[in-house]
């Protein structure tokens, strides 16, 4: 398994090949390059690599115009949620700056409600990674679609979708004619600016709600009362007694049925009225 810093370094190897040649072609003239990245909408820049395509706006179109009643009443829903929400949001950011000065400045400051980035490979495992961009990239998709919806219902044009990937975090963008959003009312682009905190606090609750209830969704895949559970082990200083609980306890979770009193008295590695290993005090 790699560690962080080598994945680190790969990824900026790759960044740096694809900058150079981009860079070299693009000096060159090289036509074919060029047609390259203009069919495909592709752009190259340091550390970053951008693609633009027109392709989902025709799904933007029939996403806006499903139940435009429903629609909006569900944006305006947006606009007083995220509105309600922001006096929050701003208690939560001015708390974790003031965390982050007093803890710099030595003096304890602590908080649990606190704003705290995800850096991987630092406070993030290398290994949830994949974890991370898939959350990433959901979280990007929901919000923009949210923009997009309402762009829609606004009347206002869609001109693309964009990707960004920097290194090797991605983001969802979507461009919409600005001339046409200035001239709307407050309200009407409040419904656009709003749209995609909206649908990303609906997506925190629908994930919050599913963690809740994943005792209960999945219960039909688990056996009740079968097995064995280790609750509790006291502490041992040394001798006989303390490797005894140890072996009884791996003997106990590798053991898979324990329906009669012979497979129980089997798994703790004595018969029946055996006496387990004791101190004398």
């Amino acid at each position: 398994m790699m560690d962080s810093l080598t994945i680190f370094i790969i990824v900026v190897l790759i960044h740096c090949t694809l900058f150079f040649f981009d860079t070299f072609f693009k000096s060159c003239s090289h036509n074919p390059y060029l047609y390259f990245l203009e069919n495909t909408g592709l752009q190259v820049e340091a550390f970053k690599v951008r693609w633009f395509t027109t392709a989902f706006n025709r799904f933007f179109q029939k996403c806006g115009f499903w139940r435009p009643k429903l629609l909006d009443c569900w944006f305006t829903l947006g606009i007083r949620c995220s509105l309600a929400l922001l006096p929050v949001a701003m208690y939560i950011v001015i708390r974790t700056a003031l965390n982050a000065w007093l803890t710099g400045i030595g003096t304890g400051g602590t908080s649990s409600l606190v704003l705290e980035p995800l850096v991987p490979g630092v406070n993030l495992p290398v290994s949830d990674i994949g974890y991370y961009l898939a959350t990433l990239i959901t979280c990007s998709i929901v919000h923009e679609l949210g923009h997009a919806v309402a762009a829609v219902r606004e009347d206002v044009h869609i001109d693309g979708t964009g990707l960004i990937v920097v290194l090797i975090v991605p983001f969802m963008c979507v461009h919409l004619n600005t001339q046409q959003y200035d001239s709307l009312p407050p309200k009407r682009q409040l419904r656009i600016t709003c749209a995609g905190v909206w649908h990303n606090f609906v997506l925190t609750i629908a994930a919050m709600s599913v963690l809740i209830l994943l005792p209960v969704l999945l219960y039909p895949f688990f056996d009740i009362g079968t097995g064995v559970t280790v609750r509790n082990i006291q502490q041992v200083v040394d001798g006989e007694g303390s490797l005894w609980i140890w072996r009884t306890a791996a003997n106990i979770l590798n053991k898979q049925s324990y329906t009669t009193d012979k497979g129980w008295f089997s798994s703790l590695g004595v018969g029946r009225g055996a006496k387990t290993p004791h101190r004398e005090k």
